[in-house]
């Protein structure tokens, strides 16, 4: 490691802790962080709190042939279909139509989930403006929504929300998705290649089965991904935290800055070949510290998958099977 970015990295470790400090002495003379909110202005977008991942959203049916209302200026009709959990169909395709899904959201909450009986991929939207688009590109369905100014939403208007909805059994080539700051849930994704981007939002999923390589990304949001079945991983966090629980049949490579990885794995040690470096943080196998201040160990089980592990200033927790 150069001398400047040892440097960097220690005087970034010692900001850290003092801004820890500050917290804690904050949370002691009464400080909360719903006082912090009124203080900033009640940002919504910022302290979220997701009525999807409370489960109180409600299901409202839409009725069938009524034109959809697409504000990206192509109608669409849900001809014979019914909303299952948004108010408003925006797109119904056969799933030999598509064979990548790709998701931006800039502010709101999408929800991409397998629902049972279901025989064609359905967009289903609430609260949605004409920043919204769903479009087929080729075999690409793209749906985006991109509002860059979200004064309505802290004005106490109600968040926009839309639902991907998926056929049981369909297999994506690839599944893109990307968030700036609001939420995502997703449940039962069998895809190829997954490929997950968080700025500053929450990504919840549950029960996937990737055939190939799985890649997160997350600045200073969260990710945190329950029986993930993957080939190969790649796990990259700055300052926020990824949770990752499943297996990883081929290579796993994570990294982190000033973040948190914790990887379960559900898998033997011997599994593994390790690579473990890192800077001014930790890193924990199986609650064993491999030491700080550019510690270094390599591992070899005679393995024919590696794992490889960076950490700057950060932690990382890798936990497997004795």
């Amino acid at each position: 490691m150069k001398k400047f970015t040892k440097i960097s990295l220690i005087v970034a470790a010692v900001l850290f802790a003092l801004g820890l400090i500050i917290t804690i002495a904050g949370a002691a003379l009464g400080g909360t962080l719903v006082a912090a909110r009124e203080l900033a202005g009640a940002s919504d977008w910022l302290f979220y709190n997701s009525a999807w991942h409370r489960g109180d959203h409600e299901t409202t049916a839409y009725v069938a042939g009524e034109e959809a209302a697409a504000p990206s200026g192509d109608s669409v009709t849900a001809s014979g279909n019914e909303a299952l959990l948004g108010s408003h169909i925006q797109g119904v395709y056969d799933i030999s139509d598509i064979t990548r899904l790709e998701a931006e959201m800039t502010f709101g909450e999408l929800s991409v989930e397998t629902i049972s009986g279901l025989e064609q991929i359905q967009v289903e939207t609430n609260n949605i403006d004409s920043n919204f688009k769903c479009k087929l590109n080729g075999k690409t369905l793209e749906v985006e929504y991109n509002k860059n100014n979200p004064s309505k939403w802290l004005d106490g208007d109600e968040k926009p929300y839309i639902y991907i909805l998926i056929p049981e059994n369909m297999n994506f080539d690839k599944v893109e998705l990307s968030l700036d700051a609001g939420y995502v849930y997703t449940s039962e994704v069998h895809a190829d290649m997954l490929d997950v981007d968080v700025a500053a939002g929450q990504f919840d999923g549950v029960d996937f089965q990737i055939n190939g390589k799985t890649k997160l990304e997350v600045d200073a949001g969260q990710i945190s991904v329950t029986n993930l079945n993957t080939e190969d991983l790649e796990a990259d966090c700055d300052f926020g935290a990824i949770d990752f629980s499943g297996s990883v049949s081929g290579d796993a490579k994570v990294k982190t800055g000033a973040g948190t990885i914790n990887l379960n794995l559900d898998q033997n040690y011997s599994s593994f070949n390790y690579t473990l470096k890192c800077g001014v943080g930790q890193i924990y196998l199986n609650n064993e510290s491999i030491g700080s201040l550019n510690a270094k160990r390599t591992i070899d089980n005679g393995a024919s998958s590696d794992l490889a592990a960076d950490c700057g200033v950060g932690e990382i927790n890798i936990s497997l099977y004795d």
